[in-house]
């Protein structure tokens, strides 16, 4: 196998001296047929042309050498040598075409990405064929989405009798506004979240609905990656508190390296408490008590 890749290689790059090789080649052989000719009693002119006619002709024979040697690298080369000329001699056509190229790599690739960690890797919880998204429907556009106003939610928890836990959660900006100012990347989540994904902290604990009240909601779960950043992994970071927002917030829980929350995208710095308020959780619903 290695011999056929060389061979390969060596005939795309070193042409000249393979036609060369094969020239002397193939006359060997002529010249070897002609001397048993001779040796049989020809004459020389008829042991030249009666060896021709064995070998098939030189050229036919050359033909069919390069034939049996020609592989579809070989092809792929022409392609590819062919398709340079032709576009070093439009260079508008060009840019065009390679812009097109890249678009639809880029494109492809990030589909791919996507439908590789949703449909074909399996989600990097526990038990996670439990695990089902739910949405709401607008009537009104007659459109899913997965957004909800806070007292669907808290009706849907509230009642439903099928799920062990049910969650919600939604993506957010904070700024840590002690030390060095840094953007983080969080997520407000209610503490059923946790229990629905089956995890666990590294250190410390997570939130859970005590939190979800205005007053009782200034704690904050740190990611691994961020604990260790920012922090150096300090083994009593529990109980500190840090700022965000320039407002302080009580470090309560670190989560192990492998948890990512959500799944998809860019990895979070720190998870905070969703809360909802008196409003709220007034009768979350009126359409289900009818």
């Amino acid at each position: 196998m290695l011999h056929y890749l060389r061979t390969t290689i060596r005939g795309l790059f070193q042409r000249r001296r393979v036609a060369r090789e094969l020239d002397e080649e193939v006359q060997f052989h002529l010249e070897m047929e002609y001397q048993a000719n001779l040796a049989r009693g020809m004459s020389p002119a008829a042991g030249r042309h009666h060896a021709l006619l064995q070998l098939g002709g030189m050229d036919q024979t050359k033909e069919a050498v390069r034939d049996i040697r020609a592989t579809w690298l070989d092809s792929v080369w022409q392609d590819l040598r062919f398709a340079w000329r032709t576009l070093c001699r439009a260079p508008s056509y060009s840019i065009g075409a390679l812009a097109t190229l890249a678009l639809g790599i880029g494109t492809t690739t990030a589909m791919f990405s996507v439908a590789d960690a949703v449909a074909l890797k399996p989600l990097p919880y526990h038990r996670q064929d439990r695990l089902v998204g739910i949405h709401s429907r607008d009537l009104a556009h007659n459109r899913i989405s997965t957004a909800m106003a806070p007292r669907d939610f808290l009706a849907w928890r509230d009642r439903q009798r099928v799920f062990q836990a049910l969650g919600a959660a939604g993506g957010g900006a904070y700024k840590l506004t002690e030390g060095e100012p840094e953007e983080l990347r969080g997520v407000r989540m209610t503490g059923d979240v946790f229990t629905a994904l089956g995890v666990k902290p590294l250190l410390g604990r997570m939130f859970g609905r005590t939190h979800e009240t205005e007053g009782n909601n200034q704690v904050v779960v740190l990611a691994h990656g961020f604990w260790q950043r920012r922090f150096g992994g300090a083994a009593d970071i529990l109980g500190r508190r840090i700022s965000l927002d320039n407002q302080s917030y009580e470090i309560i829980g670190v989560m192990p390296p492998e948890f990512k929350y959500p799944p998809l995208g860019k990895s979070m710095d720190i998870w905070v408490p969703m809360t909802f308020d008196a409003d709220d959780r007034s009768n979350p619903n009126p359409f289900l008590d009818e």
